[in-house]
């Protein structure tokens, strides 16, 4: 007599509640295509066992609301990558928890498998602007005209402005290989375009905590103290638009701030 053995892979059966969990982002402040999107790509890892990935970046505000809704899934991980240690775009990864715990087991570590299923390159556009005051939103728009497809600022992450010697764009490696060969100059100057690892462009931050006693919590007081400038270049850089408070653009220098605020100011100092 001989004795059969099944051998049964586990699946996950269950669906996850996709358009309830896009309203719960929704409403915590993501779009709802991108919630959707999100909520979709992380019920087909836990259904096929293959990691997941958003097909470009994702903003801070959308990003943090579909982590938020997806905490408490147990058997579900949730990773980003931006191609920067700090970046604030980056796109997103869903796997099953064990396919992580699997991963951390071997060599190559969980920082493998996100890389490997949300890759992401630095494309260096090097020019002459020593007469041109070019914003880092210039670089991502010349970089999206060369891209044919819809919504093409998805493909590209966070802008590292190099001076006036031009630019390092994050982007996907397929969107990276299209500007590399299309861009010719932005705003009249001449570039050159290369692809380089994330890895040898970008280092790691440096962390500087500060303490300070501040008469109030307005905003001006918290960030002027924080970033080193003083209150009236402070107010400037918000009625410029530079400066973000939990990733939105902040309106009033009197803006009152609470533990747990993020104040973020883009562009040089």
């Amino acid at each position: 007599v001989k004795q059969l053995r099944r051998t049964c892979t586990p699946c996950y059966a269950a669906e996850l509640p996709v358009q309830r969990l896009a309203r719960e982002a929704e409403q915590r402040g993501a779009s709802r295509r991108t919630a959707e999107a999100a909520c979709v790509l992380a019920d087909k890892a836990l259904r096929e066992r293959q990691p997941q990935s958003t097909a470009g970046f994702l903003p801070v505000s959308d990003r943090e609301a579909v982590e938020w809704v997806m905490k408490d899934l147990i058997d579900l991980h949730v990773r980003s990558f931006g191609g920067a240690p700090r970046a604030e775009r980056r796109r997103m990864v869903f796997a099953r928890r064990e396919e992580y715990e699997e991963e951390q087991s071997a060599q190559a570590g969980v920082a493998s498998l996100v890389q490997q299923a949300a890759p992401c390159v630095a494309l260096r556009i090097d020019g002459q602007f020593l007469f041109d005051d070019v914003p880092d939103e210039a670089f991502v728009r010349a970089c999206c005209a060369c891209v044919p497809l819809p919504d093409p600022e998805q493909y590209f992450g966070d802008v590292a402005l190099n001076g006036d010697r031009g630019a390092t764009v994050i982007a996907t490696p397929e969107a990276a290989r299209v500007v590399q060969k299309a861009l010719k100059d932005i705003a009249g100057v001449d570039v050159r375009v290369s692809i380089a690892e994330v890895e040898d462009v970008f280092r790691a931050p440096v962390r500087k905590p500060i303490q300070s006693v501040e008469a109030s919590l307005r905003a001006d007081a918290v960030g002027s103290s924080g970033l080193g400038v003083s209150r009236s270049k402070f107010s400037a850089f918000v009625k410029s638009g530079q400066v973000q408070l939990n990733w939105k653009p902040l309106k009033s220098s009197s803006t009152q701030v609470k533990e747990g605020d993020v104040i973020c100011l883009n562009g040089p100092r």
